[in-house]
């Protein structure tokens, strides 16, 4: 069967309106497909350039979590700790009576401990008196506090002669986690 000149021109006009339809629609819609699939290749290539790099940071991450951790430790070794607030100042105390002691200090008398509460961590202060027949006996005193574990901290110092002893007063810190008060209670 043949076609008529006039089938042959509504075909062709067909044809024609088709391929400006596709022109017009198709055409930018292949466009957009294209750059989308574009941009979903190079988000893939971010990722992956992502993870390569936090793989190759990982060994810098847990050696830093190890240093960290290992400085925690640290921490906790030169802090009192306790279940009261009392029993914190005892341990200070008798941390300093010990290094005193065992320096030929010999305590006169003890103030009450005072402390300071402050984001989570509590700072006792805690003054003396004492005296002593050798002066040497007092350096040998602030060398053990110095070297002390759980840490303590001299804040106050003074030393006098008087007749044939030396007396002096000494102002300590030493250092607590808060105590978690328990509000149900």
């Amino acid at each position: 069967m043949e076609l008529s000149q006039r089938e042959r021109l509504m075909i062709g006009l067909a044809l024609f309106c088709g391929a400006i339809l596709i022109s017009i629609k198709g055409y930018p819609a292949l466009i957009a497909s294209y750059e989308n699939r574009k941009e979903s290749i190079q988000s893939v290539e971010f990722d992956i350039a992502d993870e390569k790099r936090l793989y190759q940071r990982g060994s810098y991450w847990e050696d830093a979590r190890n240093v960290a951790e290992e400085n925690l430790d640290k921490l906790y070794l030169q802090i009192f700790s306790g279940e009261t607030l009392a029993t914190i100042e005892a341990s200070i105390q008798s941390e300093i009576v010990k290094h005193a002691r065992s320096s030929g200090i010999i305590i006169n008398s003890t103030r009450l401990a005072e402390s300071f509460e402050n984001r989570h961590w509590l700072m006792v202060k805690q003054e003396l008196s004492f005296r002593t027949l050798e002066p040497n006996n007092s350096v040998e005193f602030l060398r053990k506090l110095e070297t002390s574990s759980p840490k303590l901290r001299v804040t106050g110092f003074s030393f006098d002669k008087n007749n044939n002893q030396y007396v002096g007063s000494i102002t300590v810190v030493g250092f607590a986690r808060a105590i978690v008060r328990d509000s149900a209670v």
